[in-house]
């Protein structure tokens, strides 16, 4: 997937949409706001810092200002604050303005097609070894 390359007219940066970035920032579109921890599997993260470190460096107000943090008087067990991630009116206009080639998030249905096709593919392969071994 392409990375976009968006220019912030307010102070002249370049900064990298890449696919990752893409992911969460569709994500926040359909789903509105939400957690870290919401947002990381469908966008395909690893690990909730890699969705972290993309809105921190990339997308919050250090990096394209398309997503802005929601602090909520509710808090997790041990104290901390739960925070949400939204997209801001640039960011929803980002989308909008791309939304034919941004990259999509996975769902489960996605993936089970996929992995479902990668089945029947190595299964067409082992029949092809077979075949060959005959000759």
């Amino acid at each position: 997937m392409a990375v976009i390359i968006y220019d912030r007219e307010d102070d002249n940066e370049t900064y990298e949409i890449d696919e990752l970035s893409q992911r969460i920032l569709v994500y926040l579109m359909t789903e509105g706001a939400a957690r870290i921890d919401e947002i990381r599997n469908p966008v395909g993260a690893n690990a909730n810092s890699e969705v972290q470190q993309r809105i921190d460096t990339k997308m919050g107000r250090s990096g394209s200002g398309f997503i802005t943090r929601i602090s909520s008087d509710q808090a997790t067990l041990d104290g901390e604050l739960i925070e949400r991630y939204s997209l801001t009116s640039e960011g929803e206009r980002f989308v909008h303005s791309h939304k034919a080639t941004l990259s999509l998030p996975t769902t489960l249905q996605d993936l089970s097609e996929k992995v479902s096709q990668l089945a029947i593919d190595v299964e067409e392969l082992f029949s092809l070894v077979e075949e060959y071994k005959e000759r």
